[in-house]
């Protein structure tokens, strides 16, 4: 790596550390939301969420060893740049792992909303795919130890493969999540707003990751040993993937009102458990053509609160939730 490269490298890594750093902050606030709003989620949801916490901040430890290597201990030595240090380890596997696991998170919830195995399945093995390839990426980078010798074709290659199944699962995601959450439309305010802050949701973040995904495919191919700036991309991609997953918890934290109920599907009905000045329980029977937004509360990850008027008018009004 001549100094040019150097020097051209040189910006985008500083930029990617930066980067890194303040997601890793963002995603530390999302998971203080997680912990103070949500104490009585399940085992499950609680190892998803501080799981993927811990697999952020061991790649931002790396990354960090990284940062102090090149800007500290060797501050002003243009030649470490070429050295990839932990990064091998840190980009590429320990940003698919996020991946890996925010995809199947939502494998799992359109098997849910779909009824079907065969969508769900597709989605699977995309992110198998994508996981897999990263593997073969850290260990051909492990192998290159600098980063001027990454750049051949069979890394690139493997990197395509990574980052195009990454970016057709994130689509493909989007795509199911907002068809079919968009089938649960009903006559009821609060349920329609939900069901479109869920699509809103899904849409940003897949979209977000699959554009991230696109761009690190697009320049590194580019780079060719010139441009540097995937390492931005690339850095940052597995956290963007945390913290949607964390977002998505987070979204069902709102305003407590004066009265609020807790909606739990049973046998066929929707039963209405109230809390506040009164306490009741208001049965209403679910039609079974309705059954995607009974996966409402599965996807959304229970409890979801509702006022209580806007129920007891629904009810009195005999309407078919």
């Amino acid at each position: 790596m001549n100094a040019g490269e150097q020097r051209a490298l040189l910006r985008p890594l500083l930029m990617g550390h930066l980067l890194n750093w303040l997601l890793t902050g963002v995603l530390s606030v999302q998971v203080y939301m997680y912990h103070t709003s949500f104490p009585k989620d399940s085992k499950g949801t609680k190892a998803l969420a501080y799981g993927v916490y811990l697999i952020e901040v061991v790649q931002t430890a790396f990354t960090a060893e990284t940062a102090i290597h090149v800007f500290a201990d060797n501050f002003g030595n243009l030649t470490v740049l070429n050295q990839i240090g932990t990064i091998w380890l840190a980009v590429p596997l320990m940003s698919a792992l996020p991946a890996f696991i925010s995809q199947t998170f939502y494998a799992y919830r359109v098997r849910i909303l779909s009824q079907s195995k065969v969508l769900p399945l597709g989605i699977f093995l995309l992110s198998v795919v994508q996981l897999v390839s990263a593997t073969l990426v850290t260990v051909l980078t492990f192998r290159a130890m600098v980063i001027s010798d990454i750049f051949t074709a069979r890394t690139i290659m493997v990197n395509t493969i990574c980052n195009a199944s990454s970016a057709l699962c994130d689509i493909l995601i989007a795509a199911a999540m907002t068809y079919y959450l968009s089938q649960g439309s009903s006559g009821i305010r609060q349920t329609n707003n939900l069901l479109s802050k869920l699509i809103r949701l899904i849409i940003g973040t897949g979209s977000l990751t699959a554009i991230i995904a696109i761009m690190n495919l697009i320049l590194l191919v580019v780079a060719s040993g010139r441009e540097f700036f995937f390492v931005i991309t690339g850095g940052i991609l597995g956290k963007l993937y945390s913290n949607s997953i964390l977002v998505v918890l987070n979204s069902r934290s709102r305003p407590a009102p004066d009265e609020s109920v807790d909606l739990v599907v049973s046998n066929g009905s929707l039963h209405v458990s109230a809390s506040g000045s009164s306490h009741r329980q208001v049965p209403t029977r679910i039609s079974q053509r309705d059954s995607v937004r009974d996966s409402i509360a599965q996807v959304m990850l229970p409890p979801i609160d509702i006022s209580l008027s806007s129920v007891e008018s629904e009810s009195n009004k005999s309407r078919v939730v």
